[in-house]
C-alpha cells in the first residue's frame, strides 16, 4: 500500500500540475496566438484521433485492468501478456487504418473556412496508431503498479513541449504547417519514450501466451473487451462527437471557439476527478462484502461534496465571464453560454455524485454501457436539433439536455435496483448559497483591469461561499477538513 499511495500522490501533484500548464496552453496562449480557425483545425482533427483510436484499442485496456491479475508472474515475463496486448495493438491498428481509408472523404465535407483541411487530415492515421499504443503503454504500466511516468509524460511533459510550439510560432520562427508537426510531434513523443522505458525495464519482451491460460479465459476475455470496446468508446465518442458536428455544420472557426470556451467550464469536474478514482475502489470492495449501508454513504456524501465544489467553481466562473472574454478576446463572445451550459452540464455531474461508479462495480455493470449508449444518441439527436439553431451554445444546450436525462435516468435506476437515493433538504441550503452568492457578486464594482476583477470578486465569492457552507454545516467532511485548519492556525 506504501508504494500505491505514493504514486497516489505524485501523480495527483502532476495532474494539477498539468491542468495548469493545459490552462496557460488552452486558455491563454491559444487564443491570443492561433486564429480561431487554427484552434478548429486542432480541435477537429484530435477529436477523430480520439474517437478511432478508441474504437480501435478493441477494449483492450478494461481487459488489462481485468485480466492481466491472471498473468502477472514477473519471473515468466507475466506468461506473455506483453505479447498478448501488442497483438491486439497491432489487429487495432489495422483496423485503424481500414476505417481511416473508409471514411476519410466524410471527414472533408465539412466547412473549413480558410483552411484546407485536406491537407492535414492525413495526420490522423499515424496520430491514431500511436495514441493506440500510447494507451496500451499507459495501461500496462498501471498494471505493473508504476502509475507515475506516464501521468508526467502525458500531463506535464507533452503539454510543457506544446507550450513551446505555440510559443515558437508566435514568433514566427516556423510556418503554420511546421508548427502542425511539431504540435502532433510533441502528443506523440510520451508513446515512443514509455516503449523505450518499457525495454529499459525488460518488459518490452515477446513471448509467446500460455496457452492454458488463455484457454481458461477466453470467453471472459472477449465479453471484457467488448465491454470495454462500447463504454470507452461510448466515453470518447459523447465527450468529442459535438466538435465535429459544429465543423459539418458551421466550419472549423466555430470548432475553435467552443473547444477554448468548453475549457472553461470543465474546471468544474476537476477536483472530482480525485473523488470518483478513491470513490470507485472503494465502492468496488463494498459491493463484495454486500455493504450497502457504506454505498450508501458514499453515496449521500459524494453528492453533497461535489455538489459544493461544483457549484463554487460554476458561481466564480459565471460572475466572471465577461473577464474571461475580454482575456480570450471579443471572437470568442459566442461562446459566452457555452461556458454557462456546459458548466450546468457539468453541474448534473457532480450532483449526481458517484451514481455512474455504482452502476459500473454493481453485478449490474453492463447497464453502465446501456445509459453510455442511451446518451451518446442523445447527444446525436439534440445536436442536429440545436446547432442548426443556436451554433455553438446549441452544441452546449444539447450537451446538457442529453446529460440531464442520462443522469435521471441513472438515478432513478440506481433508486429502483438498490434501493438507494441521496437527495435531502440539504442540497437545497447548498443550491440557495450558490445563488445569494452570485447575486451578491453580480452588485459587486467591477475593476478596470480584468485580471484585478477576478482576483477581487473570486475573493469575494470564496469568503462568502465558504463562511455559508461552513456555518450551515451542510457537509460533515468539509467542516471536519476546516476544523483541522483553523486549529493548525490558531496554534
Amino acid at each position: 500500500m506504501g508504494i500505491i499511495i505514493k504514486q497516489s500522490i505524485k501523480s495527483t501533484i502532476y495532474s494539477y500540475i498539468g491542468a495548469a500548464l493545459g490552462f496557460v496552453n488552452v486558455s491563454l496562449l491559444m487564443p491570443k496566438f492561433l486564429s480561431t480557425e487554427e484552434i478548429g483545425l486542432i480541435n477537429f482533427i484530435f477529436p477523430l484521433v480520439l474517437i478511432l483510436s478508441q474504437f480501435s484499442g478493441l477494449g483492450l485496456g478494461t481487459l488489462i485492468y481485468r485480466i492481466f491479475p491472471y498473468f502477472r508472474n514477473p519471473k515468466k515475463n507475466h506468461n506473455g501478456f506483453f505479447t498478448l496486448g501488442f497483438v491486439i495493438s497491432i489487429i487495432g491498428s489495422l483496423i485503424a487504418i481500414i476505417l481511416y481509408f473508409s471514411l476519410k472523404s466524410q471527414f472533408l465535407v465539412g466547412r473549413h473556412d480558410g483552411i484546407e483541411v485536406k491537407n492535414y487530415i492525413f495526420y490522423v492515421l499515424p496520430l491514431t496508431i500511436i495514441t493506440i499504443y500510447l494507451n496500451y503503454f499507459d495501461n500496462f504500466f498501471k498494471a505493473l503498479f508504476n502509475v507515475t511516468i506516464a501521468v508526467f509524460l502525458k500531463e506535464i511533459l507533452m503539454r510543457v513541449l506544446i507550450m513551446l510550439v505555440i510559443v515558437t510560432y508566435f514568433f514566427k520562427w516556423i510556418d503554420f504547417e511546421s508548427f502542425i508537426l511539431f504540435y502532433f510531434l510533441s502528443y506523440s513523443l510520451p508513446t515512443v519514450i514509455l516503449g523505450f522505458i518499457l525495454f529499459l525495464k525488460g518488459e518490452f519482451v515477446f513471448k509467446r501466451p500460455r496457452p492454458f491460460i488463455i484457454t481458461k479465459l477466453k470467453k471472459a476475455m472477449i465479453n471484457i473487451s467488448l465491454f470495454g470496446l462500447i463504454t470507452g468508446f461510448g466515453n470518447i465518442a459523447i465527450m468529442n462527437i459535438d466538435k465535429l458536428m459544429i465543423e459539418r455544420f458551421i466550419g472549423l472557426s466555430a470548432v475553435g471557439i467552443y473547444s477554448i470556451t468548453f475549457y472553461f467550464a470543465t474546471m468544474i469536474l476537476l477536483p472530482a476527478r480525485s473523488i470518483q478514482k478513491i470513490a470507485t475502489i472503494i465502492l468496488s470492495e463494498s459491493w463484495k462484502n454486500n455493504d450497502l449501508e457504506n454505498i450508501k454513504t458514499i453515496y449521500v456524501k459524494s453528492t453533497i461534496t461535489q455538489l459544493i465544489i461544483g457549484f463554487y467553481i460554476f458561481v466564480g466562473l459565471w460572475a466572471n465571464v465577461d473577464n474571461i472574454i475580454s482575456v480570450i478576446g471579443s471572437e470568442f463572445e459566442t461562446g459566452r453560454y457555452v461556458i454557462f451550459f456546459i458548466g450546468l452540464t457539468n453541474m448534473v455531474i457532480m450532483l449526481a455524485g458517484v451514481t455512474p461508479s455504482i452502476i459500473a462495480t454493481s453485478k449490474k455493470y453492463i447497464y453502465a454501457a446501456i445509459f453510455m449508449f442511451i446518451m451518446l444518441i442523445l447527444i446525436v439527436i439534440t445536436n442536429l436539433i440545436f446547432i442548426p439553431i443556436y451554433g455553438v451554445a446549441g452544441a452546449a444546450l444539447a450537451s446538457f439536455i442529453s446529460m440531464f436525462i442520462t443522469s435521471f435516468l441513472r438515478y432513478l435506476f440506481v433508486w429502483k435496483q438498490f434501493k438507494l437515493q441521496p437527495y435531502n433538504y440539504k442540497h437545497l441550503i447548498i443550491l440557495g448559497i450558490a445563488i445569494l452568492s452570485y447575486f451578491i457578486s453580480t452588485n459587486l464594482p467591477n475593476l478596470n483591469n480584468p485580471y484585478f476583477d477576478v482576483v477581487f470578486k473570486g475573493a469575494i465569492i470564496s469568503l462568502l461561499f465558504g463562511i455559508l457552507v461552513y456555518f450551515s454545516k451542510v457537509s460533515e467532511d468539509i467542516n471536519e477538513k476546516a476544523d483541522f485548519f483553523l486549529k493548525k492556525i490558531l496554534k
